[in-house]
Order: structure tokens, then C-alpha cells, then sequence
């Protein structure tokens, strides 16, 4: 039970765990998991079944898998594309939560009306790190971390974490990527946070084995998802590093928040890598090149710009819905301002046109005027 966010998460059908006996089998056998009984009664003490004998499922086992693994990929889609909204109830969580990490270098917290001040610095040093996408050539990337509220689990995608000053002791234009420390870091799911844990704050490290080239567990990290703050080196051989804070359920969802690098304010400016509304719908992610404004503008390096209810404004002042082209007209679709298309007309002259009505509507010909207009008139040839 002490131990159970960071095992029961990995107490999973399929799954594999290293068995031993003294009278069995002393000699460490790699088992597969073939069952998980949980009971509502006595929780964080599941009966699991071990074995290794192949087992042959029917047609209908199969397809459930599929569905689940399905699901599961349609989860994380979701859960990739979510920005964890964020509220003053979250905010002040956090905060106790931070009072409590066992951060080096901080005295209490202040809480004065106002501040003048000319630069503010938020981080920490031992938290400077961020997710790359190699050790040769390190380049950021996302973190890759999301809850999901259907599941209630958190889910940490496999990645490689590069610190930024560990080991780093001199001031120079610029470092050698063998001077940085790199980890490669397991993906980790969390067991179900639901029911007695949903009121519960967690706390999640990057627990970072600190051997050597050349020794067992070099560049060897995992996650550890904890109620209580771990301290960067109380575990003998490892870095905890505290990668962000999962809030405690509300409205049966959760905020998670990422703690690692910095922020700096000074006049006129601010360094950072993400800028996010409270409600999360509108945010700028300033690693990733991605803006979101809404559902009105969305921009990312894969997708590119994507503008939804442009306007333009003529030399007069009037305003104007930019076009969308729509390809050739179809009766059952339904347009909207500024949609265009093309029709044959019965003489066989194409023309475009553009809809114009302010409300949405099918089962319209382009002849209704109310509706459509030309763009451009075709006319027939001789």
C-alpha cells in the first residue's frame, strides 16, 4: 500500500514481473501477468495471477482488445492535444504543495499587495532541465505528460531528459553536449487515482540513477509518482527531480502542471516557454511553435495556420469573410458564409459561386439568390 502509486500502475494484464520464491523458484523468472483481481472492500491489495503457459482467446476476446487498445490511442490523442485548465482553487494548491517539495535555497512565502521590482526569476537551479529528442543532438521537445479523467490515470510517455546544470561548474558561451547529463526515461502509467485517492495531491519526480559511464543504471531514469515530497538526493544513487505537481480531483477532472525550467520578468520583457488562459482553450506554446486562440485560430509546424470565420477589410472599411473553397456544389451539404463552389449549370456552363446567407443551410441550388451569388459566370463558347 505504501508503495502503490509507483507498482500499481504496472499491475497490469500482460504485463511482466520478476518472481522469486526461496522454495520455488530462487533464481529470478520474468512471469507473465494473466490476471488482476481488485477487491472494493480491502483496495491497494489486488490478487494477481501468474503464467507463463500460452492461452488462446476466442474471436470475442480479441475484438475487446482491439476496442481497448482503440480506446487507448484515441485517449492519448485527446490527452495530447488537452491544455490542463488551470484554477485559483489549482494555483493555491500548488502553492502549499511547493511549500512542502523540499526545494533548497527558499525561505517561506510572501503575500505583500503590491511589488515594484525591476527582474523577477521563477525556478529553481536543480530544476532546470527539459525533454529532447536526442543525446547527440538535443533538441526540445514535449514532455509528453497528460491525465486522462475517463481512465483517472496519469500517463508519462518514454522520453530523454537533459539537465541543464548539473555538472555544469563553469561560464562559458557555450558546452558540449558531453558535459550535460541525459537519462533515458520510461513511459509510466499510473494506477487508478479515482475514489479514496481523488481528493489526494501527487507529486512527480524523475527518479534519475546517478552511476557513471560504464557502471549498471547509467543514464537509466524512471517515474515515481509520490503523496509526499521527495528531496533531490535523500535516496542514496539517485536525483529525484520534481517534474510537476497532479492536483487533487475537482469537478472529476485533475490539473497537472509541469515545474521544471524557468521564468524570467524583467521591463519590457518575459522569458518563458508556454503562456496558457485559465481556461486552457487559448494558450501559446513557445517550445513547440504551437498557438492556439480558441477555436479561431490554430497554428502548428505539422499543420500550419488554420483560420476559422476570416474577415478582410476593404479600402472603404467594409469587412468581408475571406472564401473557402468547397469544391463542386452538393445539394445536402450544409454551407456556410463565405463557403464557395462550383455547378454545371443545365446548358453546361461552370460557374463559382459564393454563399452569402448569414445562417448556415442545405438544400439550396446556387439559382437562389438569397442563398448563393456568382463569384465567377461561366459562359458558353461557340
Amino acid at each position: 500500500k505504501r508503495n502503490w502509486t509507483t507498482v500499481g500502475g504496472k499491475l497490469k494484464l500482460g504485463g511482466c514481473v520478476s518472481f522469486t520464491h526461496t522454495a520455488v523458484q530462487p533464481t529470478a523468472l520474468v512471469t507473465r501477468i494473466v490476471a488482476v483481481k481488485d477487491f472494493i472492500n480491502n483496495p491497494y491489495t489486488p490478487e494477481v495471477t501468474l503464467s507463463n503457459e500460452s492461452v488462446k482467446g476466442g474471436l470475442s476476446s480479441r475484438l475487446a482488445t482491439m476496442d481497448g487498445q482503440k480506446a487507448q490511442v484515441l485517449a492519448r490523442q485527446y490527452a495530447s492535444d488537452r491544455m490542463s485548465r488551470r484554477s485559483w482553487r489549482d494555483a493555491k494548491e500548488t502553492m502549499q504543495a511547493l511549500a512542502d517539495a523540499l526545494l533548497e535555497g527558499f525561505t517561506e512565502g510572501i503575500s505583500p499587495i503590491t511589488v515594484q521590482t525591476m527582474q523577477m526569476l521563477v525556478g529553481d537551479e536543480s530544476l532546470q532541465f527539459r525533454y529532447v529528442n536526442s543525446k547527440t543532438n538535443p533538441q526540445p521537445v514535449a514532455a509528453g505528460i497528460s491525465y486522462n479523467p475517463a481512465t483517472k490515470k496519469l500517463v508519462c510517455n518514454a522520453n530523454i531528459i537533459q539537465h541543464m546544470t548539473l555538472g555544469i561548474d563553469t561560464v562559458k558561451d557555450s558546452h558540449a553536449v558531453s558535459e550535460y547529463k541525459f537519462w533515458d526515461i520510461a513511459a509510466f502509467e499510473s494506477p487508478y487515482l479515482g475514489d479514496a485517492l481523488a481528493e489526494k495531491k501527487f507529486y512527480l519526480y524523475a527518479k534519475c540513477n546517478k552511476a557513471e559511464q560504464g557502471q549498471t543504471g547509467y543514464q537509466v531514469a524512471e517515474y515515481v509518482l509520490s503523496e509526499t515530497a521527495i528531496a533531490m538526493n535523500s535516496v542514496t544513487g539517485y536525483y529525484h527531480l520534481l517534474v510537476g505537481i497532479l492536483n487533487s480531483e475537482f469537478d472529476d477532472d485533475r490539473s497537472f502542471v509541469t515545474l521544471f525550467g524557468f521564468t524570467e520578468v524583467l521591463p519590457g520583457r518575459i522569458t518563458t516557454d508556454k503562456i496558457a488562459s485559465s481556461s486552457g482553450t487559448t494558450f501559446w506554446d513557445l517550445v513547440q511553435n504551437i498557438l492556439h486562440l480558441g477555436d479561431k485560430l490554430q497554428y502548428d509546424p505539422t499543420n500550419g495556420l488554420i483560420l476559422r470565420g476570416a474577415l478582410v477589410q476593404t479600402g472603404s472599411g467594409e469587412q468581408v469573410v475571406i472564401g473557402a473553397w468547397c469544391g463542386e456544389f452538393d445539394y445536402n451539404r450544409t454551407y456556410q458564409l463565405g463557403d464557395e463552389v462550383w455547378w454545371e449549370a443545365a446548358d453546361g456552363t461552370i460557374s463559382t459561386y459564393r454563399y452569402i446567407n448569414a445562417l448556415p443551410a442545405n438544400h439550396h441550388y446556387p439559382s437562389d439568390d438569397n442563398y448563393l451569388m456568382f463569384s465567377a459566370k461561366g459562359i458558353k463558347g461557340e
